[in-house]
């Protein structure tokens, strides 16, 4: 009875270890994109809102995007970002941009912030992403994918133009 008490313990303990580990391996950050505004049709510019979840150990002080290609299209180029209360933005040159936190403001491990944005060119924009803990230690990185429809610009027709086109 004592070895099956034992035995069941044992197997208890290297079930959760295994648990835990998995847990870890899969731990990360995402990026939720919270819509796509169209702000201007030539160029076609569209504001995409987003939050950031921090699934990891590790607080998250700063963010990088650097465009990729996706797909046919080109790199896509961020215009312009904003941010939520104590973090601030900057796009570069590049077509990316970086968000950092002011001290105290990091995101805490297993918690989500709101607030962030960016300016982007549509109709599909794609960006390596890194994450670090505001010391420069990058603990995280993925790749993020913004969708948006591109817009697309109509003529103003009266409802009697649109009548004579049906009699």
């Amino acid at each position: 009875m004592k070895k099956a008490i034992v035995l069941g313990i044992a197997l208890t303990v290297a079930v959760a270890a295994i648990a835990t580990t998995a847990s870890i391996g899969m731990a990360q950050v995402r990026i939720v994109q919270n819509g796509c505004d169209t702000l201007t049709f030539n160029p076609p510019r569209v504001h995409v809102p987003f939050s950031v979840i921090d699934l990891t150990s590790y607080p998250l002080c700063s963010i990088h995007m650097f465009p990729i290609p996706s797909g046919p299209y080109p790199p896509c180029q961020i215009f312009d970002c904003s941010h939520p209360l104590g973090w601030d933005c900057f796009a570069d040159s590049a077509g990316g941009a970086t968000w950092r936190a002011q001290p105290g403001a990091c995101i805490a491990p297993f918690q989500k912030l709101d607030g962030f944005d960016i300016v982007i060119d549509p109709p599909y924009c794609c960006y390596r992403v890194d994450y670090d803990d505001g010391n420069g230690n990058v603990f995280f990185s993925d790749t993020v994918c913004f969708q948006c429809e591109s817009p697309t610009a109509t003529k103003p027709e009266t409802w009697g133009a649109l009548k004579v086109l049906y009699r």
